[in-house]
């Protein structure tokens, strides 16, 4: 049985869970895609917050960057601590092998730290381990519309921290040089985001905060704080509100971190592994994206 969503007619999209993540074939999102299968493509991203992308050549920089355009307004400046491509240093080189060790492998939104944060992330697994390395997205706005309604009615109101620093691998305890800390607070202070963030597209609400970055919700006791925290991040990882994804060679995988949260397992270690990565800048102007929202379904 055909379990493909009708509503698209330049490619084939077949949800992977209700609602949530979808396969998308027949585009080649090395080439230059004409107007009305970028129209699909957002629609269909926004719909079910991540699409995978297989059989894909492996992108050159440039590509990758023209995706961005596609999936937001551009390249968002991103953390300058990651590796960037030598050809291009808006596109990040996400590498690990027995001496760069990964630190994905936690709940997160990507740069949640910001603000504004960015509106969604493309990622290309381009040298894949020989076992191992898959990726988990969770659905926030379906993990926001399963709580009660009061919960719902508390969490509407409130605002939490998010801080670069909350990283585990920045805390004082492991770093040598305590000024790089320093530098990363002067860099990237902390900022405030709704507990709940309406997508500025969609006007949809889903829970936004996550166990990496997310330090405390303000006007709180650290008790309570931690507390109801600790809550949401078990909350957020309850299986119905998960899907998980193996990779292949050169899978692409395109997601809304207004939707979604991510945790990549790293249990490949010491293999080589090199994810090339674009995070997007929100639309400038994102009215006509409405529109075909609406007019799509």
């Amino acid at each position: 049985m055909d379990n493909s969503d009708s509503r698209f007619l330049r490619f084939r999209v077949a949800p992977r869970m209700p609602k949530f993540g979808a396969w998308v074939e027949g585009v080649d999102l090395a080439r230059d895609l004409p107007p009305d299968v970028q129209r699909e493509l957002r629609v269909a991203w926004l719909h079910y917050g991540v699409l995978f992308f297989r059989g894909q050549s492996k992108l050159t920089p440039q590509q990758h960057v023209a995706l961005s355009h596609v999936f937001g307004a551009g390249p968002y400046e991103g953390n300058p601590q990651f590796e960037r491509h030598k050809e291009n240093p808006q596109v990040e080189l996400l590498v690990s092998d027995a001496e760069r060790v990964s630190n994905s492998d936690q709940w997160h939104t990507d740069l949640s730290y910001n603000n504004p944060a960015p509106l969604g992330t493309i990622i290309q697994i381009q040298e894949k381990p020989p076992v191992g390395g898959n990726t988990a997205w969770a659905c926030m706005r379906k993990a926001y519309e399963w709580l009660s309604p009061p919960m719902r009615a508390c969490l509407d109101e409130l605002v939490a921290v998010h801080a670069h620093v909350n990283h585990r691998r920045l805390s004082w305890a492991n770093l040598v040089e305590p000024t790089v800390l320093i530098d990363i607070l002067r860099n990237d202070p902390p900022v405030k985001h709704p507990v709940v963030m309406r997508h500025p597209i969609t006007g949809t609400g889903g829970l936004y905060v996550n166990e990496l970055f997310t330090r405390d919700i303000c006007d709180m006791h650290p008790v309570e704080s931690a507390a109801l925290l600790a809550m949401l991040h078990r909350w957020s990882r309850l299986p119905e509100f998960q899907l998980h994804h193996e990779w292949q060679q050169n899978d692409i995988a395109v997601w809304d971190n207004y939707r979604t949260q991510h945790y990549a397992l790293y249990d490949y270690f010491p293999a080589y592994r090199v994810n090339q990565r674009v995070t997007t800048r929100m639309f400038e102007d994102f009215a006509q994206l409405k529109g075909d929202m609406n007019a799509i379904g």
